[in-house]
């Protein structure tokens, strides 16, 4: 059973090799801790990790985020009244009190209070295409890990509902890794890890700052629908992409393929396609 428990670490032996790095790993992790949720009757429901994104000198509180899949399940807290643990580095259990969670974009806050300060995370930019991340964790005994990979590109989801999910990780995460921190070569974060085989989610900083931003001032989440289905540009061919840059200026980001509107006159939904060459555009009408 030790022989086994000591497994995990071989990959992070194995992707943290280099002095600098371990140097920068051990700081960046002093921010990510294990969170463990059960249901009321004390069984296990999850073991997640959780980044801190702020400490209140004054209130001796933290507040963490981590991925909402801890605490509920297609929108639906799992338990009425989840038991929430977290378990920090120096291995102190304290009670975390959930604040919100928002299964549209998979994040969930909740608050601690320590006699110890905790350490805030270091945010830095979005994750970029190619880009080289450590994606690092903690388990229930406050083990870190870490795992080596790089930012890769996924085609958005055929409505622009999730697209903020365009953007996933080379490598597997730790069993414990949903919720954990993204960091760059500098140890700042520039995302969310979420687990979703075969490739894991990135959840960009960016819109985890955003959610937590319009929770504090306004008590709730926009969640934009705008019915759109888009094609990357770093995912086209390439003589396309020659094509789009010299005739409409555009080098990156995303071109909508697919637009569906409703019709008030003819009471119908449209979707209307437009061709990558942008010459024309085709037109169906969809059940209303």
């Amino acid at each position: 059973m030790e022989r086994l428990s000591k497994i995990p670490h071989i990959y992070t032996a194995r992707d943290v090799a280099s002095t600098p790095d371990k140097l920068m790993i051990r700081k960046a992790a002093r921010s990510v801790v294990a969170i463990e949720t059960t249901y009321s009757d004390g069984k296990i429901i999850a073991v997640f990790s959780g980044i801190v994104v702020s400490w209140n000198e004054t209130t001796r509180s933290a507040t963490i985020v981590t991925c909402s899949e801890a605490v509920c399940d297609d929108g639906a807290l799992i338990d009425p009244k989840p038991k929430v643990l977290v378990h920090l580095p120096n291995k102190t259990i304290l009670d975390g009190q959930l604040l919100f969670f928002n299964d549209h974009y998979r994040i969930m806050l909740l608050e601690v209070v320590s006699d110890t300060p905790l350490q805030p995370a270091n945010f830095g930019s979005t994750p970029k295409f190619g880009q080289d991340v450590f994606a690092l964790s903690r388990d229930y005994e406050s083990s870190m890990h870490a795992r080596r990979g790089t930012v890769l590109w996924q085609e958005p989801p055929n409505v622009l509902e999730y697209m903020y999910y365009c953007l996933s990780l080379s490598c597997q995460l730790a069993p414990c890794g949903s919720g954990g921190s993204v960091i760059d070569q500098h140890g700042d974060v520039v995302g969310m890890a979420i687990g979703a085989p075969p490739n894991p989610d990135i959840l960009p900083i960016s819109i985890v700052q955003t959610c937590i931003e319009m929770w504090t001032k306004f008590s709730r989440i926009a969640r934009p629908v705008l019915n759109m289905e888009l094609r990357a540009f770093e995912l086209i061919e390439v003589s396309h992409q020659e094509e789009i840059e010299l005739d409409h200026n555009i080098n990156d980001g995303f071109i909508v393929a697919v637009l569906v509107v409703y019709d008030a006159v003819r009471h119908a939904t449209r979707s209307i396609t437009y061709p990558l060459e942008f010459s024309d555009a085709s037109e169906r009408v969809l059940p209303p």
